[in-house]
Protein backbone atom coordinates (compact mmCIF):
# COMPACT_ATOMS: atom_id res chain seq x y z
CA UNK A 1 0.00 0.00 0.00
CA UNK A 2 1.03 3.12 -0.55
CA UNK A 3 1.69 5.66 2.23
CA UNK A 4 -0.88 8.24 0.73
CA UNK A 5 -3.47 5.29 0.58
CA UNK A 6 -2.44 4.36 4.17
CA UNK A 7 -3.09 7.96 5.45
CA UNK A 8 -6.31 8.52 3.77
CA UNK A 9 -7.24 4.71 5.15
CA UNK A 10 -5.74 4.49 8.75
CA UNK A 11 -8.64 5.84 10.81
CA UNK A 12 -10.98 3.73 8.90
CA UNK A 13 -8.59 0.61 9.62
CA UNK A 14 -8.19 1.74 13.54
CA UNK A 15 -11.94 2.29 14.43
CA UNK A 16 -12.20 0.13 17.56
CA UNK A 17 -10.30 0.18 20.29
CA UNK A 18 -6.89 -2.27 19.71
CA UNK A 19 -7.20 -2.35 16.12
CA UNK A 20 -3.65 -2.34 14.60
CA UNK A 21 -1.89 -1.20 11.83
CA UNK A 22 1.85 -2.24 10.30
CA UNK A 23 4.28 -0.61 7.73
CA UNK A 24 7.20 -2.68 6.97
CA UNK A 25 9.90 -0.30 4.78
CA UNK A 26 11.90 -2.37 1.92
CA UNK A 27 14.44 -3.05 4.64
CA UNK A 28 11.92 -4.45 6.85
CA UNK A 29 12.07 -2.17 9.55
CA UNK A 30 8.04 -2.16 10.59
CA UNK A 31 6.05 0.83 12.32
CA UNK A 32 3.05 -0.43 13.97
CA UNK A 33 0.13 1.49 15.04
CA UNK A 34 -2.45 0.67 18.26
CA UNK A 35 -5.48 1.86 19.13
CA UNK A 36 -6.03 2.92 22.88
CA UNK A 37 -9.38 4.98 22.61
CA UNK A 38 -8.67 8.51 21.71
CA UNK A 39 -4.76 7.42 21.43
CA UNK A 40 -2.42 5.52 19.56
CA UNK A 41 0.13 3.67 20.66
CA UNK A 42 3.39 3.82 18.27
CA UNK A 43 6.43 1.51 18.37
CA UNK A 44 9.02 0.21 15.83
CA UNK A 45 10.10 -3.46 16.63
CA UNK A 46 13.59 -3.91 17.65
CA UNK A 47 13.92 -7.93 17.62
CA UNK A 48 17.81 -7.80 18.13
CA UNK A 49 17.26 -6.07 21.63
CA UNK A 50 14.10 -7.94 22.64
CA UNK A 51 11.54 -5.33 22.55
CA UNK A 52 10.05 -1.90 20.59
CA UNK A 53 10.70 2.26 20.78
CA UNK A 54 7.22 3.27 21.15
CA UNK A 55 5.35 6.54 21.94
CA UNK A 56 1.69 7.59 22.51
CA UNK A 57 0.21 10.38 19.39
CA UNK A 58 -3.28 11.67 19.40
CA UNK A 59 -5.18 9.71 16.99
CA UNK A 60 -6.03 12.82 14.93
CA UNK A 61 -2.46 13.38 14.39
CA UNK A 62 -1.55 9.72 13.22
CA UNK A 63 -2.95 10.18 9.07
CA UNK A 64 -0.69 13.48 8.84
CA UNK A 65 2.59 11.28 10.71
CA UNK A 66 1.66 8.24 7.60
CA UNK A 67 1.52 10.70 4.97
CA UNK A 68 4.63 12.44 5.85
CA UNK A 69 6.98 9.18 6.71
CA UNK A 70 10.17 8.90 4.70
CA UNK A 71 10.47 5.92 2.55
CA UNK A 72 12.69 4.19 5.32
CA UNK A 73 11.97 3.72 8.80
CA UNK A 74 13.87 5.02 11.29
CA UNK A 75 13.84 5.33 15.13
CA UNK A 76 16.28 8.24 14.31
CA UNK A 77 12.97 10.11 12.49
CA UNK A 78 10.98 9.92 15.85
CA UNK A 79 11.20 11.95 18.89
CA UNK A 80 10.42 10.78 22.48
CA UNK A 81 10.37 6.98 21.16
CA UNK A 82 10.85 5.00 24.55
CA UNK A 83 12.25 1.45 24.95
CA UNK A 84 10.04 -1.18 25.75
CA UNK A 85 11.04 -4.43 26.80
CA UNK A 86 8.80 -7.48 25.38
Amino acid sequence: MDLSLAADRILELLQGDEDFFGLIDDHNATLQFLRKGETIWMEIPIPDKQGSYGKYIPLNKVSALVAGLPAQIDLNDFSEMQFQPW
